[in-house]
């Protein structure tokens, strides 16, 4: 900015310089300065451009990533709702989800209670599912997460699932959870 502000408006030497040399030096002194709308006009297109790219990003993380969401049902109460991929969800009794969908995963969380989802199929963008310490990983199914206190419980009724832990691995624990699939008409438990 500082230097096309500087191309626009001619030093005070050059000034003097117009007036008190001959014309033939006053073409090479001013000849620069003609130059100066289009340097003006270069920076300004320079500015515009990084701030539309900027601004492009900016549109474009934003469309990448939906808020997220969070579905509840009351304690007597069930219910159901259409997830954004057009993935249906069936709420049970005192359950509560939470969405959150960017352009290449679908993640939900089941925060509480017990959750029905019958998934769309979308290859590109996996289904996961995190209650407690447990991943359910899908792309286009149907499975049951109920999640206790103490316990996971995984149904699947239609296509399979894999499940994993969604803990970070420790060295310090003996044992670690391999990635299991469960087919339809499997269930699985994690204490």
């Amino acid at each position: 900015a500082q230097s096309v502000w500087h191309a626009a408006v001619p030093a005070p030497t050059a000034v003097r310089d117009r007036v008190s040399r001959p014309k033939r030096l006053l073409r090479r002194v001013t000849a620069p300065h003609r130059r100066a709308p289009v340097r003006i006009a270069v920076g300004l297109a320079a500015t515009l451009l990084l701030a539309l790219g900027i601004g492009w990003t900016v549109l474009v993380r934003q469309a990448d990533e939906l808020p997220s969401q969070s579905y509840a049902t009351a304690v007597g109460g069930a219910g159901s709702a259409l997830l954004p991929d057009g993935s249906r969800v069936e709420l049970g009794a005192d359950s509560r989800i939470t969405t959150f969908y960017t352009a290449k995963q679908r993640r939900v969380s089941v925060d509480f209670g017990e959750a029905y989802f019958s998934v769309s199929k979308d290859p590109q963008r996996p289904f996961l599912v995190a209650a407690g310490a447990m991943q359910v990983t899908a792309v286009g199914t149907a499975f049951n997460v109920r999640r206790h206190p103490d316990r996971v419980v995984v149904a699947v009724s239609e296509g399979k699932v894999e499940l994993d832990s969604n803990e970070q691995h420790d060295s310090s624990r003996p044992y670690e959870i391999a990635p299991t699939p469960l087919q339809a008409g499997q269930q699985a438990v994690y204490n």
